[in-house]
C-alpha cells in the first residue's frame, strides 16, 4: 500500500501515483463515462458575504482534502489510479442568486458526468447575493461520498466564517481496506473491448428541493432513532410506501433498496473521521 505525505502539498509532484482504485471505485470510475452518479451536498447560508471569502475558503478545503488536488489516471492493462495534482486550484463558479432555478442547477449538475477523470475531481458554485447565497458542491463519487461531503460543506463554511481547518487530513484509504481485502490485484486476463465514439445520454433527473420546518425535522429524527434508523432510511421507507400505493406493480412484488448505510458507517470509524472530531 502507497503511503503518501500530505502534510505539504508541495511534497507532491505532478504524476504522483497515489493509490489505485479499488473494485467499487474503478466501477464508479467506469460509469460515470455513460451514467454519472456524483456525489452532491447542497447548502443555503444566511448572511452577507464575498466571493472573494468563499474563493478564499475553498482553497483552504483544498488543502485539507488530500483528494480534491488529484485525478485519475489509467494505464494499458493496469488498474486506474489516483494521481496527483497539487498545483491546480479549484476553481470556483459564481452565478447570481437572484434569478437563477436552484433546482434546474442542481439537476444540471447531476446530469454532467467527470469522464474519465482526467481533471480535478470536485466542481463548486457559488450561487451569490449580498444578503445570503448558495453552495452546491459536487465530487466524483470514485473520490468521494455523500457523508465526506457533509464534512467539506461544514469545513468550507467554517473557513469562510474565518473558522481554522486545523491540519491536512490523512489520505483516506479504498472502501476494500476497511474490510481487509488489501490492495486489488493486477488483472490477469484482458477482455476484447469494442469501442464507440457515439454519444450517449440519459435524460436531465427532475430536481425538485422540499425545505421541512425545523420542528418536522426533528420529529423526523426522533421518530427514526426510536425505529433504529436514519433519517435516510425513514424517507426511503416514506418513499416506498407513497409508491405502493400508486405503483400495482410495486403492491404485488417485494421491492429492495440497496444503501451503503452501514458501509458508510464502518467508513466513519476510519481515522478520516476521527481526526476532524
Amino acid at each position: 500500500m502507497t503511503t503518501v505525505d500530505w502534510s505539504s502539498t508541495e511534497k507532491i509532484s505532478l504524476g504522483k501515483k497515489l493509490r489505485v482504485l479499488d473494485g467499487l471505485e474503478e466501477y464508479l470510475w467506469l460509469v460515470e463515462n455513460t451514467r454519472p452518479r456524483p456525489a452532491m451536498m447542497f447548502a443555503e447560508v444566511e448572511g452577507p458575504t464575498t466571493v472573494e471569502v468563499w474563493q478564499d475558503a475553498l482553497r483552504k478545503v483544498q488543502q485539507r482534502y488530500p483528494l480534491f488536488s488529484a485525478r485519475i489516471r489509467k494505464n494499458a492493462g493496469e488498474r486506474p489510479y489516483f494521481e496527483a495534482l497539487p498545483n491546480v486550484p479549484l476553481s470556483l463558479r459564481v452565478l447570481p442568486l437572484e434569478g437563477t432555478d436552484l433546482d434546474a442547477q442542481i439537476a444540471e449538475e447531476a446530469a454532467t458526468s467527470f469522464g474519465k477523470g482526467e481533471d480535478l475531481l470536485v466542481r463548486v458554485t457559488l450561487l451569490h447575493s449580498k444578503a445570503r447565497c448558495a453552495i452546491l458542491l459536487v465530487t466524483h463519487h470514485a473520490a468521494y461520498d455523500g457523508r465526506t461531503n457533509v464534512h467539506v460543506m461544514k469545513d468550507l463554511i467554517a473557513a469562510a466564517s474565518g473558522e481554522a481547518l486545523g491540519d491536512t487530513l490523512p489520505f483516506l484509504p479504498e472502501i476494500g481496506e476497511l474490510f481487509g481485502l488489501g490492495e486489488p490485484e493486477l488483472y490477469t486476463e484482458l477482455a476484447p473491448v469494442k469501442t464507440s465514439d457515439a454519444p450517449f445520454h440519459l435524460p436531465k433527473p427532475k430536481i425538485q428541493r422540499r425545505i421541512l420546518r425545523t420542528e418536522n425535522l426533528k420529529g423526523l429524527r426522533a421518530c427514526a432513532r426510536s425505529e433504529g434508523t436514519t433519517v435516510q432510511g425513514a424517507l426511503l421507507a416514506a418513499f416506498f410506501l407513497a409508491d405502493r400505493r400508486s405503483l400495482e406493480q410495486w403492491r404485488n412484488a417485494p421491492v429492495s433498496c440497496v444503501s451503503d448505510q452501514q458501509l458508510r458507517r464502518s467508513r466513519s470509524e476510519n481515522q478520516f473521521w476521527t481526526s476532524q472530531a
